[in-house]
């Protein structure tokens, strides 16, 4: 977090605008008071995080792969690693696509696979 919106979230704490605690085990409610204004609610929901990495049939990192989880997608870092929040209820097995389209020769990744198996195991994309 940058440090302006650090400063900024301590003065609206200071100011009693901001107020963040725990409604559930499963979920953070936050409030936004504003002067005047009416009074702004988020909920953040629990969620597990899921790792995976992509590589190719070196072992090498394959940065900028799309990662497509079930219906969400995200994209490999430098290292090859992808990143997930899982909100509840987790799903046992996870429909997996990956493709890296533009700069790669790589072909097609689909699978479907259980969520213990897709963080354990290596993601290899073959040429």
């Amino acid at each position: 977090m940058s440090e302006s919106k650090i400063d900024a979230t301590d003065r609206m704490r200071r100011e009693g605008r901001l107020e963040a605690f725990n409604l559930r085990r499963d979920e953070i409610r936050t409030e936004l008071k504003g002067a005047g204004k009416k009074r702004q609610e988020f909920r953040l929901k629990a969620s597990r995080r899921v790792r995976g990495k992509v590589v190719g049939p070196a072992g090498e990192p394959v940065p900028g792969a799309c990662v497509v989880l079930n219906r969400w997608h995200v994209h490999t870092d430098r290292a090859g690693f992808f990143h997930w929040s899982v909100e509840a209820p987790v799903p046992e097995l996870v429909a997996v696509k990956v493709h890296k389209r533009y700069t790669g020769p790589y072909k097609l990744y689909q699978a479907t696979v259980a969520l213990s198996q897709l963080e354990s195991q290596l993601i290899v994309l073959e040429k």
